[in-house]
C-alpha cells in the first residue's frame, strides 16, 4: 500500500546541512589549489571500478527451482 502525501502541506526548510556546506568549500579549496576540478576524471574511475562484460559461472539451475518445478508438474498431473 503506498501512502500518499498532500500537494498542500508544506515541510520546514532549514537551509543547508553544515557537513555538506564544510565538504563543499573543502572541495572548491583544494580545486584552487590543485588547479582542476576535483571530480574531473570521475567517469574513468568508475569504469576502472567497475568493470563490465565479464565472466561469470553457470552453474545450471538451482536445485530448488528443478524440485520446485517438478512438484509443479506432479500437482498438476494430479488435479
Amino acid at each position: 500500500m503506498l501512502l500518499s502525501i498532500p500537494e498542500d502541506i508544506q515541510f520546514p526548510s532549514y537551509g543547508a546541512d553544515p557537513e555538506i556546506t564544510d565538504t563543499s568549500n573543502s572541495i572548491k579549496s583544494s580545486e584552487k589549489t590543485l588547479g582542476k576540478p576535483f571530480l574531473a576524471n570521475w567517469k574513468a574511475n568508475v569504469a576502472a571500478v567497475n568493470p563490465r562484460d565479464y565472466k561469470v559461472a553457470d552453474f545450471g539451475v538451482d536445485h530448488d527451482i528443478v524440485a520446485t518445478q517438478k512438484n509443479i508438474k506432479d500437482s498438476e498431473a494430479n488435479l
